[in-house]
Parts: structure tokens; sequence; C-alpha cells
């Protein structure tokens, strides 16, 4: 084991420890040749006592060298001192996803996708390289200060599985993360063992939960519900998770292999793709809703212009209809004062001048024309003799 302010090889000062992987303990150190801070990953005392581990470890060493690619932390470095065994890797400023996610619980998709995009990146050059990561996990995954990732611990799990062992402390914590046929037949996976690992990453970027019951204390009962039972749907978690990741999530970790891609890249433009589909589908909404919206806006504008030119006009056509005169109503609080009397002026008078029209009047007398009466002869037998001695 090392210890802070150790020399080793007169090459590397050890500054501290700084983490415990599956095969062993990971120190931050200066490389006193290029001046510049490193991590050095020392492989367990335990396992260097078994030549078949170290040599295997050396394999997978040799191997993750060969890895260039900025989504990848890359080892630069096998080193034997005495007993010791270790690697030399550069060294990434910044926090896992592990350690991000218990700090912010979940990440929205504008966060994680960006992240899960250039960890699937990371991945395809690997297999391209003909290697699989088998324990793809946030606990492997380093978020530099960028915000970038560097997927590290390349090859550890297929020597300890192909050994039968365990890592010290994780394992519970590894098999959330395997994939079904990881469980059955571990010497029997190919990349899409990785596909699905990152799958289930995925699905705790954006829901901050495991899709698996975590309760259970058994690593049996465990292993049987990934083998045998769905994932819960992720927006029982979180709802906002936008319908192409939720299926691109049930995609990747299908419980049979067959189901899923065997390329990582198809997972990008299967992605790429529903995302497409999905703002098209989004967009096609808006325009709908906001051509409704500016028609709606452009009759009322049009309804305040033809208010603005014809105003006079129409009020006084309001005011001449007997219909509707009583239901004119002026808003005093938005018209100047001095006009609201002026115009509450003119109801009254109309309104004493229908009252006055309305009210029924008694008929005059007609002045009578003078009738002409013509004098008839009178017959004298009708006229009664004088008796007044006249």
């Amino acid at each position: 084991m090392f210890v802070e302010n150790q020399i080793i090889k007169d090459e590397y000062r050890i500054i501290r420890k700084i983490g415990e992987g599956g095969m062993g303990t990971v120190f931050l150190a200066e490389d006193l040749l290029m001046q510049q801070e490193v991590a050095i990953k020392l492989l367990h005392m335990a396992m260097t006592t078994d030549p078949e581990i170290v040599e295997r470890f050396k394999t997978e060493a040799k191997a993750q060298y060969k890895l260039t690619h900025p989504y990848i932390v890359k080892l630069t470095r096998l080193v034997q001192n005495g007993e010791h065994y270790f690697i030399v890797m550069e060294y990434v400023e910044g926090m896992t996803l592990k350690e991000m996610l218990a700090k912010t619980g979940l990440l929205p998709e504008d966060r994680a996708l960006p992240i899960f995009h250039k960890i699937l990146r990371g991945l395809a050059y690997a297999h391209s390289q003909g290697i699989i990561h088998r324990d793809i996990k946030p606990g492997n995954i380093i978020i530099d200060k960028n915000g970038n990732p560097k997927i590290t611990d390349f090859g550890i799990a297929k020597i300890l599985g192909d050994k039968g062992l365990t890592q010290t402390g994780t394992k519970l914590g590894t098999v959330y993360y395997m994939s079904p046929e990881q469980i059955k037949n571990p010497k029997g996976v190919d990349q899409r063992t990785d596909v699905y690992s990152l799958g289930i990453t995925l699905y705790e970027m954006l829901t901050g939960k495991l899709p698996y019951n975590t309760g259970l204390d058994s690593e049996y009962d465990l292993m049987n519900e990934i083998v045998n039972t769905p994932i819960k749907n992720p927006l029982d978690f979180y709802p906002h998770i936008s319908p192409g990741v939720v299926k691109m999530i049930y995609h990747m970790t299908s419980k049979d292999k067959l189901e899923r891609y065997a390329h990582c890249e198809e997972y990008l433009d299967f992605h790429l793709k529903r995302a497409e589909k999905d703002e098209k589908q989004s967009a096609a909404q808006n325009v709908s809703s906001g051509a409704a919206s500016f028609v709606l806006l452009l009759g009322l504008a049009a309804i305040v212009v033809l208010l603005f030119i014809f105003g006079n006009d129409i009020q006084r056509w309001i005011q001449g209809s007997k219909a509707t005169v009583d239901s004119v109503f002026v808003n005093q609080d938005s018209i100047d004062r001095v006009e609201y009397e002026r115009l509450q002026d003119e109801r009254n008078k109309e309104k004493k001048r229908r009252e006055e029209k309305d009210t029924v009047k008694p008929k005059e007398d007609k002045p009578v024309d003078t009738v002409k009466i013509e004098k008839k002869p009178v017959d004298e037998e009708t006229i009664p003799p004088d008796t007044s001695g006249n």
C-alpha cells in the first residue's frame, strides 16, 4: 500500500488516496519527470499472488493503452515495482457521475443527453477496437470540470468475472447495471452488454432511480429480478422525459440482447431520428396553435382599427337605434371626462325625445268649417197666425 509523499521508482510521488476500485486502490500522484498530476491504480496485493490474474491484468492494460479518445481516460503506463503492479492514467479533475447524481438526484434531459451521447461515442470507439467494458455504471464515468464524461476501468469486470471473483465492497452495486446475459453467462457477452448497462445508467440519470427493487438484500434475488422482471416505467419516477428517449431506454434494456442494437452508433442515429420526429410533431402543434393565435390577434387588431376609423359613425348608429340605445355602455374610466359628459347628455336628450314621442296626447278639436244653409220658401199655411194684434 502506498502512503502520502512516498516516491515510487524515483518517478512518482504519491499525493493522496482518491478512491477504491474493483481490483485496487487509486491514488493521486505527481509525475516527477513531466511535472504533472496523474492517477495511479495499484493492484490489490491479494490478487498479485495469482499469476493468472496478473497476466490478465497486464493483457487488459495493454489493450486499454491502445485506446485514445476524448471520452475515455487515457492509460499511459503499466509498471511493476517489486511485487506491486500498477497502471498510470491521466488524472481527470472532477467527480464521478455517481457522485454527481448523489448531489443532484437526477439530471434534466438537456444536461443528461449530451453526457449520454459522449459516453456512447466513447464506447463505440472502444468496441471498434475490439474492447468491451463490461462494467459501465455511474461510478466508472468521471465528469471533468468542463462537464465532459470520461470512461474508466476497462476490462476490470472481465478479469474478475472469469475468475469468479467479487469486487470488494461494490458487488451488489455493480449487479444493478449488469445485463441479463452477463448474469447467466458472463463469458458469452458481447458489446451489447455495454449497451444494456448504459441504458440503465441513462435511466438513473433521468429519474434519479434504479429500475429494479433496491430493497433486496440478496444478490440472487436481485439477479433473478434483472433476468425476469421488466424495468419500471421511467415516467413513474419523472414524467418529463420525452417519448423518444423513453423508447430508446426500453430498447437498450431489452432482456433479449438480440433485440438491442449491436453497435452504439445505431443508438445515436436512433435517438437523433426520434428527437427529430418529436421536434417535427411539436413544431406542427406549435404552428397550428400559433396560426390560431395569429388569426385571433389579427381579428382583434382589425376590430381595433375599425373602431378607431369608424368609431364616431358607429356611435351615432348606436345612438340612433331604438333597439340598442339603452344597451350602450360608456366607460368613463377609459375616455375623457368631458367627452363622457357630452355623450351622457346626448343620450339623456335622445331618451327624453323618445319618451315624448311615445307619450299619447289628447286629440285637439279641429275648427269646424262654416256651413251655408240655404233658405227655402216657407209655405204660409205653416206659419201660425199672429195673435199679438200688431
